[in-house]
């Protein structure tokens, strides 16, 4: 999959890669301090373990980037179907191997199957909010679509957008010793 366009230079107007105009994004850039665990919660049915951690940042600083949200979606598109096509071979695999320990009246046959729950739950997993059955909401947008999508100015908008940024920005654009956080990584 193809790497997204991401800069901390705003001066950069249009995508290299696919020269689609570039969407400004608002980010922190801050020094990491020390994290420690507020609270933890086990959910003993599952025996899952969840810790809230708290993390101080100095030299908070709001800036702003740019980045391509065509190559973005082009991207997401991808990676939806990707997920979209391990759920249906995983799912697939186990109705395939349950079937025929079934017929065949070995359940050592179910053993072949692991590999196709691994790919179900993988796919499951990653698949997030796109849904396994529908439109791919992130595929056949035209450059003018994801603009015209991506200049409104609302808070979620703008959220997302950093979120994206920093999730795209490559570890060589950061200053040494910073960390890019998106705007909803504060808790007013």
């Amino acid at each position: 999959m193809a790497k997204v366009f991401a800069s901390t230079d705003t001066s950069v107007k249009t995508c290299p890669v696919c020269n689609s105009r570039l969407v400004p994004a608002e980010y922190y850039s801050a020094v990491k301090g020390n994290s420690q665990v507020v609270d933890s919660k086990t959910d003993w049915a599952s025996g899952k373990t969840t810790n809230t951690v708290s993390t101080q940042y100095s030299d908070i600083q709001k800036c702003t980037g740019v980045y391509c949200m065509a190559c973005y979606y082009k991207s997401m598109a991808s990676k939806v179907m990707l997920f979209r096509i391990l759920i249906l071979v995983g799912l697939l695999g186990i109705i395939a191997f349950g079937v025929l320990s079934f017929v065949l009246e070995n359940t050592a046959l179910l053993l072949a199957a692991i590999p196709f729950l691994a790919a179900l739950v993988l796919g499951w997993t990653n698949i997030g909010d796109s849904g396994v059955i529908g439109e791919n909401p992130y595929s056949g947008l035209t450059k003018e679509q994801i603009e015209a999508h991506a200049t409104k100015r609302n808070e979620n908008i703008m959220q997302s957008n950093s979120s994206e940024f920093v999730t795209c920005i490559s570890h060589d654009q950061i200053p040494q010793g910073r960390t890019f956080l998106s705007l909803s990584s504060f808790k007013k």
